[in-house]
């Protein structure tokens, strides 16, 4: 069985276009038009062990009475446990486990305007007010699940007779996007969301590895409570001068200039001691030009000789950068 349920983020009973009340005459399937809110509560209220297909379809997107229809036919045909429909030039990028945590960026569109979940998986879904980041939260939490997703398991062109296309696609804020990163580590077993690490050879650098890794994106995100928590789980694991710079970006996040430039040195010695290959390690940083690093080392000095403190932070800091690109494919600036 099918619901279709057409929802705007706009409280408007009725929107131009063919998205609206009239639909409801030309399908075979049961039509709710809704706002947004209204949606999330179907979302949430599904009743349990239920082997309906819930269709939501958002109301500004510039569709056809055929290209309906044609929703209608292939949610029929559904029989996985959540899919997209991918719109004009904005398909969903087919995330997995392993490649998730890279994918999450303020940057990254999502489209959140067609997708299909299956009724006994939808009362998952805790409260929220946002509906694609809820949409998105039941993908990631099946991925978790090992379940079915369908990513762009079909296309809808949009020509000329679609009237104006308008914005489709969804972009997360950065506080939506560390959410959606707290949601995914407690869904996904962390060896799946990094599974191209040593972990047989090296559990606990791998493991550490990791937690800087989302300790670094959360920092990029504003997350900065969640990143220290990675950090704290990190370093009783082992000590890295990857952590001791993360740490150095909060504290200048924070305002905390000294802090920063206290952690910015203490991390630069610990890459200094890591820079040759060690049986201990797997993680070795070797940087391209040690001339720039000694210059920005040398400078940092001389701005903290004359408690120039903004200038050597900003000196070390990049020294650090240079020294392991760790920190840009992250996210973070400097």
């Amino acid at each position: 069985m099918v619901q279709v349920i057409l929802w705007s983020a706009k409280n408007e009973s009725e929107q131009p276009g063919v998205l609206n009340d009239a639909v409801a005459g030309e399908l075979e399937s049961p039509v709710q038009v809704c706002t947004e809110q209204e949606a999330l509560g179907l979302l949430r209220e599904s009743p349990a062990g239920g082997h309906e297909t819930l269709v939501f379809i958002e109301r500004s997107l510039p569709l056809s009475l055929g290209d309906i229809t044609e929703i209608e036919k292939q949610a029929k045909a559904f029989s996985g446990d959540y899919a997209t429909i991918s719109i004009g030039d904005l398909f969903s990028p087919e995330v997995d486990s392993a490649t998730l945590v890279q994918s999450l960026s303020p940057s990254q569109s999502w489209n959140t305007g067609i997708v299909f979940v299956r009724e006994k998986t939808a009362e998952l879904m805790e409260e929220e007010k946002s509906l694609p980041l809820a949409l998105l939260k039941v993908a990631v939490h099946l991925l978790g699940e090992n379940r079915e997703i369908s990513w762009n398991i079909a296309h809808i062109e949009l020509g000329k007779d679609n009237g104006e296309h308008g914005s489709i696609e969804t972009r997360l804020s950065p506080q939506e996007n560390g959410e959606l990163l707290q949601f995914a580590l407690a869904s996904i077993n962390i060896e799946e969301l990094f599974p191209n690490h040593p972990w047989e050879t090296f559990e606990s650098e791998s493991a550490a590895a990791c937690y800087h890794t989302l300790a670094g994106r959360f920092i990029a995100f504003g997350a900065l409570d969640k990143a220290q928590e990675c950090l704290l789980y990190g370093d009783r694991l082992e000590d890295s001068p990857r952590s001791l710079a993360l740490r150095g970006l909060i504290a200048l996040r924070q305002g905390e200039t000294l802090a920063a430039v206290a952690n910015m040195v203490s991390s630069l010695q610990e890459y200094e001691k890591r820079k040759t290959q060690d049986e201990k390690h797997y993680l070795n940083f070797q940087p391209e030009n040690l001339e720039v690093i000694n210059s920005n080392l040398q400078d940092g000095l001389s701005a903290l000789n004359k408690r120039e403190n903004d200038r050597a932070v900003e000196c070390f800091t990049d020294a650090v950068f240079q020294f392991d690109t760790f920190y840009k494919e992250c996210g973070l600036v400097q």
